[in-house]
Protein backbone atom coordinates (compact mmCIF):
# COMPACT_ATOMS: atom_id res chain seq x y z
CA UNK A 1 0.00 0.00 0.00
CA UNK A 2 1.30 3.40 -0.87
CA UNK A 3 1.81 6.14 1.66
CA UNK A 4 -1.33 7.92 0.44
CA UNK A 5 -3.69 4.98 0.15
CA UNK A 6 -3.28 3.68 -3.41
CA UNK A 7 -1.66 0.38 -4.13
CA UNK A 8 0.71 0.87 -7.03
CA UNK A 9 0.56 -1.99 -9.52
CA UNK A 10 2.65 -2.35 -12.67
CA UNK A 11 3.47 -0.24 -14.61
CA UNK A 12 3.93 1.82 -11.43
CA UNK A 13 6.67 1.32 -8.89
CA UNK A 14 5.90 2.57 -5.38
CA UNK A 15 8.60 4.76 -3.84
CA UNK A 16 8.69 2.29 -0.94
CA UNK A 17 10.05 -0.32 -3.36
CA UNK A 18 12.77 1.97 -4.77
CA UNK A 19 16.39 2.16 -3.70
CA UNK A 20 17.45 5.39 -1.98
CA UNK A 21 19.92 6.29 -4.73
CA UNK A 22 17.18 5.89 -7.38
CA UNK A 23 14.87 8.16 -5.41
CA UNK A 24 17.61 10.75 -5.04
CA UNK A 25 18.40 10.60 -8.77
CA UNK A 26 14.75 11.20 -9.71
CA UNK A 27 14.34 14.09 -7.26
CA UNK A 28 17.63 15.67 -8.32
CA UNK A 29 16.66 15.46 -12.00
CA UNK A 30 13.27 17.03 -11.29
CA UNK A 31 14.90 19.93 -9.45
CA UNK A 32 17.39 20.37 -12.26
CA UNK A 33 14.74 20.39 -15.00
CA UNK A 34 12.17 22.71 -13.41
CA UNK A 35 12.43 26.24 -14.80
CA UNK A 36 11.87 29.08 -12.33
CA UNK A 37 8.44 29.80 -13.83
CA UNK A 38 7.18 26.18 -13.76
CA UNK A 39 4.09 25.68 -11.62
CA UNK A 40 5.92 23.11 -9.44
CA UNK A 41 8.95 25.31 -8.85
CA UNK A 42 9.32 25.96 -5.09
CA UNK A 43 6.28 23.80 -4.22
CA UNK A 44 6.68 21.16 -1.55
CA UNK A 45 6.27 17.79 -3.27
CA UNK A 46 6.83 14.18 -2.32
CA UNK A 47 7.81 11.47 -4.79
CA UNK A 48 5.36 8.60 -4.38
CA UNK A 49 5.86 6.46 -7.51
CA UNK A 50 7.48 6.07 -10.91
CA UNK A 51 6.18 4.46 -14.07
CA UNK A 52 8.43 1.67 -15.29
CA UNK A 53 7.31 2.05 -18.92
CA UNK A 54 8.46 5.66 -19.38
CA UNK A 55 10.04 8.57 -17.52
CA UNK A 56 6.94 9.67 -15.60
CA UNK A 57 7.16 10.26 -11.88
CA UNK A 58 4.18 10.70 -9.56
CA UNK A 59 4.30 13.43 -6.92
CA UNK A 60 1.96 14.29 -4.09
CA UNK A 61 1.68 18.02 -3.46
CA UNK A 62 1.29 19.55 -0.03
CA UNK A 63 -2.36 20.40 -0.77
CA UNK A 64 -3.19 16.77 -1.65
CA UNK A 65 -3.10 17.24 -5.43
CA UNK A 66 -1.24 14.71 -7.53
CA UNK A 67 1.20 15.71 -10.28
CA UNK A 68 2.59 13.38 -12.93
CA UNK A 69 5.80 14.77 -14.41
CA UNK A 70 7.51 13.43 -17.52
CA UNK A 71 11.24 13.88 -16.96
CA UNK A 72 13.28 14.73 -20.05
CA UNK A 73 16.69 13.68 -18.67
CA UNK A 74 18.40 16.61 -20.39
CA UNK A 75 20.16 17.33 -17.06
CA UNK A 76 19.46 21.05 -17.43
CA UNK A 77 16.65 23.53 -16.85
CA UNK A 78 13.84 23.23 -19.35
CA UNK A 79 11.69 25.98 -20.83
CA UNK A 80 8.21 26.73 -19.48
CA UNK A 81 6.61 23.95 -21.55
CA UNK A 82 8.75 21.23 -19.96
CA UNK A 83 8.84 19.03 -18.13
CA UNK A 84 5.31 18.10 -19.19
CA UNK A 85 3.14 17.91 -16.08
CA UNK A 86 -0.39 16.62 -15.56
CA UNK A 87 -2.37 17.55 -12.45
CA UNK A 88 -5.12 15.72 -10.59
CA UNK A 89 -7.32 16.96 -7.76
CA UNK A 90 -6.55 14.01 -5.50
CA UNK A 91 -5.69 10.31 -5.49
CA UNK A 92 -9.17 9.28 -6.64
CA UNK A 93 -9.01 11.68 -9.58
CA UNK A 94 -5.56 10.33 -10.49
CA UNK A 95 -6.83 6.74 -10.25
CA UNK A 96 -9.89 7.43 -12.41
CA UNK A 97 -8.20 9.54 -15.09
CA UNK A 98 -4.79 7.91 -15.50
CA UNK A 99 -3.65 5.10 -13.24
CA UNK A 100 -6.50 2.64 -13.86
CA UNK A 101 -6.10 2.98 -17.65
CA UNK A 102 -2.32 2.53 -17.42
CA UNK A 103 -2.66 -0.68 -15.39
CA UNK A 104 -5.25 -2.13 -17.80
CA UNK A 105 -3.13 -1.28 -20.85
CA UNK A 106 -0.02 -2.73 -19.24
CA UNK A 107 -1.80 -5.99 -18.40
CA UNK A 108 -3.20 -6.24 -21.93
CA UNK A 109 0.27 -5.80 -23.44
CA UNK A 110 1.68 -8.46 -21.13
CA UNK A 111 -0.95 -10.95 -22.36
CA UNK A 112 0.03 -10.57 -26.02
Amino acid sequence: MSIFGLKFLKPYLDVIEMKEDNIKTLIDELKLELPDNHILFNLKTELIAKKITNDDIVLQLENGNIAVVHLTWKTKKENIEYPITRFYHDKLDFWNREMKRDIIEFKEKMCL
